[in-house]
């Protein structure tokens, strides 16, 4: 038997927790000292006896253990890792599958139990899966300004002392909202580094037209302050300072006389002199590029050498960090995605493997792609961060709105509501007499009440709330309470899978008991009786899969509108592909929800007869499967929202065209664009309400011919 360098390191994790030096296990086994530790490194291999020899020489009961964990030999699912933190979960799941496969190879099983068995080795496979992955996100999702970087920073204990103010500072860089660039990841590797994904090629020439559009022809006519909130907008200003800086066009700023006599400033935009000589907006543009030396910024990462760079690793990380979220490192282009790398786990963590993810800050609305796409991941955890006094903010109940709506499941478990107090903000809070709060703790109690009143009447009433005071609460506590929510979150999918592995034992082991049959065929019985009712779906609460996006124009700012419609559709505050695929997957919900609040209720009535115990593994399958089909349902209606932009808005160019030239002509452009989109959609050809209403009727008649398929009890 031989040994690898993973072994290795897991007989030195067991030695060290059972507080032993490599000299006494050495003794022990009657090697030396170097001969152990060439072992634990994994240099030397071991044989089956030598390996005995070390585990009984450390003793503990994880030793033993784990002498029968590498004699398991994995057939059914990957082997997990060593050390990995619920392998006894996954070879009882291992051992299942091999009970349902061996039944499956029985020539005498009947079709609808086969077709059970065979959903429910489905079933253990995925959520096998699931438990398997150690990797975690926890990301913070808010307001720009909120405090998100500086609360990450302070649970990843990334902190440096600012020299002015002799005062912890965060290694990523704050200021008063909208300073990163991009999303920006915290996640434990090798040394301390910066990983960038650059902004792809295609893109970055679009900001940059769009950056030089407006300086080189500004709209003839300024809008209104009604209509633009007096904001004129080409990119964001976390990409324009990007582009400034990389091509040497920074403005400058000074102060001097002016005719009056008293000193006034004035800033200087070489950028706006750049423009003026320019011939055309093209000639503006490759001038930026050029001035860019976009060819010599290919690097990708960077990392700390102790040999290399002097001082704290950590000052170094923030320095480079605020060169690159700046555009102003030489080497590297606009990043699209940065993770910030260090040699330790992100929260102190032990067996898991957890990134922090800090998201860009919402402008206005939550209704963006990357923030949606983060209640689909199974093990990631979304923090909603709020200002303690508007706990939750509105884009936060916006979003909670949004995932309601969606039905996307398992909410409760993966997301919590933060609360990001300043100074004594807890303080100040008064209860219903008109008291204010004893200490802080009252404060966050009285806070808590109210927020968590309003996330009830949003329907999710288990959601739970915290606080955290980046200045002042222990970020110890806070370090403690995001890996404990984060193992909430396994625990129940360990559950789940531990539910699925119990009714695999019970229905390998009664299959052929005709009592058991017998009850398992008066629970079918019952669920026929909904199936043959349920057939039908009532398409009047189907609307067009369009509307989502429509609403999303009517509210968006006219600045976010006319930068979205420049870009045909892809603007990271105004998606067209998002908005259609969720306004696709609400309107297909809203359609398939209201024969699901008929199933579910008749199962987990049937679930409290006991006299159906038998028949309870049949019963949470069926349900498991139902849940399963509607997901895909609610998935496929989401790729065929999708298709909408990439197939046919997004070539239709005389749609942008028509839209663009809305700009500049005064007030009422945002009603003038939402204009042209509905005599777009109102095309004839492009009945989409139609398109989603016969998928969603094809994958409900697959959701109820898998459903029969194993309540056809024979």
């Amino acid at each position: 038997m031989t040994t690898d360098m993973a072994t290795g390191r897991y007989l030195a994790r067991l030695r060290s927790e059972a507080g032993l030096k490599q000299k006494d296990v050495a003794e022990r086994v009657t090697w030396s000292p170097a001969v152990l530790s060439r072992v634990e490194s994994g240099e030397r291999p071991l044989n089956s006896e030598e390996l005995d020899s070390v585990l009984g020489a450390i003793g503990t009961k994880d030793a033993m253990d784990f002498r029968k964990v590498v004699a398991r030999v994995w057939k059914q699912l990957p082997k997990p890792p060593l050390g990995h933190p619920d392998e006894s979960l996954l070879w009882k799941t291992e051992q299942a599958l091999r009970e349902v496969e061996e039944v499956l190879l029985n020539p005498s099983i009947k079709n609808s139990f086969a077709s059970l068995l065979k959903e429910l080795k489905k079933g253990l496979t995925v959520a096998s899966r699931t438990v398997q992955s150690t990797e975690h996100s926890v990301a913070l999702v808010g307001d720009i300004g909120v405090g998100k970087s500086t609360a990450i920073c302070r649970a990843a204990d990334l902190e440096v002392v600012d020299k002015k103010t002799a005062t912890p500072a965060p290694v990523l860089e704050v200021g008063g909202g909208g300073v990163t660039v991009c999303e920006v990841h915290l996640a434990q590797g090798p040394e301390y580094g910066l990983l960038i994904e650059p902004m792809g090629e295609q893109e970055l020439r679009r900001e940059v037209l769009e950056f030089a559009t407006l300086l080189k022809d500004p709209p003839q006519t300024t809008p209104s302050d009604d209509d633009t909130g007096g904001q004129v907008v080409g990119t964001s200003k976390e990409l324009e300072r990007a582009i400034r800086n990389m091509s040497r066009l920074t403005k400058t700023r000074r102060r001097q006389k002016g005719p009056d006599g008293k000193r006034v400033r004035i800033t200087i935009d070489p950028a706006e002199k750049l423009a003026r000589a320019s011939m055309n907006t093209s000639t503006f543009v490759l001038e930026i590029l050029a001035r860019m030396n976009l060819e010599g910024r290919t690097k990708r990462e960077l990392w700390y050498s102790a040999t290399e760079n002097n001082g704290d690793p950590l000052e170094w990380l923030k320095r480079n960090f605020e060169l690159l979220n700046n555009g102003r490192h030489p080497d590297f282009s606009i990043p699209q995605r940065m993770e910030l790398i260090v040699p330790r786990p992100i929260l102190g963590e032990k067996s898991l493997s957890i990134r922090l993810i800090d998201t860009k800050g919402v402008d206005r609305t939550a209704e963006r792609a990357d923030i949606g796409r983060l209640f689909s991941e199974p093990n990631t955890i979304v923090v909603m961060c709020s200002t303690f006094n508007s706990t939750p903010s509105t884009s936060v109940q916006q979003l909670l709105k949004r995932v309601k709506d969606g039905r996307f499941e398992g909410i409760e478990n993966k997301a919590v509501v933060l609360a990001l107090p300043r100074h004594d903000e807890a303080l100040a809070v008064k209860d219903d007499d008109g008291f204010a709060a004893e200490s802080v703790e009252d404060g966050y109690d009285l806070k808590r009440e109210h927020a968590e009143s309003t996330i009830q009447s949003i329907g999710l009433p288990d959601l739970r709330v915290e606080f955290f005071n980046a200045l002042r609460d222990d970020s110890e506590a806070f370090r403690s309470l995001l890996v404990d929510i984060v193992e909430d979150l396994r625990h129940q999918h360990c559950l789940q899978l531990e539910e699925m592995i119990v009714d695999a034992h019970s229905l390998v082991r009664n299959f052929e008991q005709e009592q058991t049959m017998e009850v398992q065929r008066d629970a079918a019985r019952r669920l026929q009786v909904w199936l043959d009712n349920n057939h039908e779906l009532n398409f009047g609460a189907l609307y067009a899969p369009e509307r989502s996006l429509m609403r999303a124009l009517n509210s968006a700012h006219p600045s976010s509108v006319r930068a979205s419609v420049r870009r045909e559709g892809e603007w990271y505050n105004l998606e067209y592909s998002h908005q259609l695929s969720y306004g696709a997957r609400v309107a297909a919900a809203r359609v398939v929800e209201r024969k699901l609040e008929r199933l579910f209720p008749i199962i987990e009535n049937l679930l409290q007869d006991e006299q159906l115990e038998d028949a309870f593994g049949l019963l949470r399958q069926a349900r498991r499967v139902v849940e399963v089909q509607v997901e895909s349902l609610f998935r496929k209606c989401q790729i065929e929202g999708k298709g909408i932009h990439v197939r046919d808005m997004k070539p239709s160019t005389v749609l942008w065209d028509d839209c663009d030239d809305e700009w500049g002509r005064g007030p009422g452009y945002r009603d003038r664009v939402v204009g042209h989109h509905d005599v777009w959609f109102g095309d004839s050809r492009r009945d989409y309400r139609e398109r989603i209403k016969g998928l969603v009727e094809r994958e409900w008649k697959e959701t109820l011919r898998r459903l029969s398929a194993i309540i056809e009890i024979e």
